[in-house]
């Protein structure tokens, strides 16, 4: 007995010396970090605590609300797991009457995406146009109707500023999403620096007009160039560089879904020749379908799981926005952003996330007015390990440098959050943040994973 004693007193004493020289070694690279330049008029906020006990293993600035950029997602992944279910799938409806598309949107986000086989915008069309010809109607198309019952009309979230709504990462969500509400900016640079570039298409075709300002750049100087509107919607301005020395350039910017629809569907049906040329082809929102309708093509969407994968490991922020409205929708009966954060927050507060820790304003992380705390980053992927549903979570999140963590990314915020064990089998779970940090990303990058890189 008193030998299997000092055996059990012996390993406590090893796990603890090993938790003192974790901890000693992540404050003395935390504190290095803090003198460093880059960080001179920033600040560090890190939280690791023991995967199996829920401990604090070492913390600095733990409670302090930081700008936690796409980490914000793990947030709205949990929750949506928990309040949708991992199987949980959109439903969208196509019926025809009286030359008239009816569509019964869900507030899908992944309608006409290329992510997966069976969302791809051109199958979907054609499930309609076969399904339209299978039923021998006579008529032909004058019209696309949107049924909007389900969903807030704004779009985008609170706090989402002018530099990113414009351009592909800052897409809003809608009833009727389409092909991630993106397009493709086809532009022609300049033979050399300081040369105008010319705009020659959209993909697909859209009606917009373009204030262009851009400008060409040096050779491999890559995408510096970002799209604008507002105040008036049917106008982008075009501000930037793109790289001299290519034949054409391709950017990607926002646009409503519904209206990328309309183009492709309208496209489509001139090529079979079912629109009905007598009137202008039109576009209408309705609350409810006007009486009986056809029914011609019910889209089911990949299951929430599915959808969870590109939205972490992509970091879509359309995804996010979409699971939040969603969740207001599902538990409240009508979409909103303010319902889905506060339905989100109240979650979190239930198994012990104070609501203060939680200042949240949209479901990605896009908004810089965002902000948590890094302990309730870490508590929230602790819960996370406990449920049914953690493999298909915890297979989402990325690999980056040797680590399986969600990264997040605006201006002058640079966030980690995931789970890490060592060689000898204990498991971490951590979150880093750095706010208001100078100089290149990639720098402060590699000063994080050499913080990080204690943990393996």
């Amino acid at each position: 007995m008193k030998r299997i004693c000092s055996v059990v007193l012996s390993l406590a004493t090893i796990l603890c010396v090993e938790a003192q020289t974790i901890k000693a070694k992540l404050d003395a690279a935390v504190r290095q970090l803090e003198k460093d330049a880059q960080l001179k008029h920033g600040l560090i906020g890190f939280s690791v605590i023991d995967a199996a006990t829920g401990k604090p293993v070492y913390e600095r600035n733990g409670e302090t609300g930081m700008a936690p950029a796409s980490t914000q997602k793990i947030f709205t992944s949990i929750a949506a797991f928990e309040m949708l279910g991992k199987d949980y799938r959109y439903k969208t409806t196509f019926s025809f009457k009286a030359g008239k598309l009816y569509i019964n949107a869900s507030g899908d986000p992944t309608l006409g995406t290329w992510r997966f086989n069976q969302t791809k915008h051109e199958q979907i069309i054609a499930s309609i146009i076969n399904s339209f010809n299978r039923k021998g109607i006579k008529d032909k198309f004058g019209a696309l109707v949107l049924i909007t019952k389900n969903f807030e009309s704004q779009s985008i979230p609170n706090g989402w500023i002018w530099e990113d709504i414009g351009n592909y990462y800052g897409a809003g969500h809608e009833e009727l999403n389409w092909n991630e509400n993106q397009f493709d900016l086809i532009l022609k640079p300049g033979k050399k620096v300081g040369d105008s570039v010319q705009v020659i298409e959209t993909h697909p075709q859209l009606v917009i007009d373009f204030i262009n300002e851009l400008k060409t750049g040096a050779k491999g100087s890559g995408d510096n160039a970002y799209i604008y509107y507002g105040p008036i919607y049917m106008v982008r301005v075009v501000r930037g560089t793109v790289p001299c020395c290519v034949d054409s350039f391709t950017i990607s910017g926002s646009f409503e879904g519904s209206r990328i629809f309309y183009s492709e569907f309208y496209e489509t049906l001139l090529k079979n020749r079912l629109v009905d040329l007598s009137k202008p082809f039109e576009f209408n929102t309705l609350n409810a379908p006007d009486g009986e309708t056809i029914s011609l093509y019910e889209h089911t969407s990949p299951a929430f799981d599915s959808i969870n994968y590109y939205f972490l490991k992509r970091s879509i922020n359309l995804y996010g926005e979409a699971l939040i409205r969603t969740i207001a929708r599902e538990k409240s009966g009508f979409g909103t952003s303010g319902k889905g954060i506060e339905l989100v927050k109240e979650f979190f507060e239930k198994i012990g996330i104070e609501n203060s820790a939680l200042d949240i304003i949209d479901g990605s992380g896009l908004s810089p007015q965002n902000r948590v705390t890094p302990n309730s980053l870490t508590r929230a992927l602790r819960y996370a390990k406990s449920r049914s549903w953690f493999n298909s979570f915890y297979y989402a999140l990325p690999e980056i440098n040797g680590m399986k963590m969600k990264s997040g990314l605006i201006g002058g915020a640079r966030s980690y959050a995931g789970y890490q064990k060592t060689v000898n089998g204990k498991e971490y779970i951590f979150s880093i943040i750095v706010n208001n940090y100078s100089g290149p990303s990639s720098e402060i990058d590699k000063k994080l994973f050499k913080i990080l890189d204690i943990l393996k």
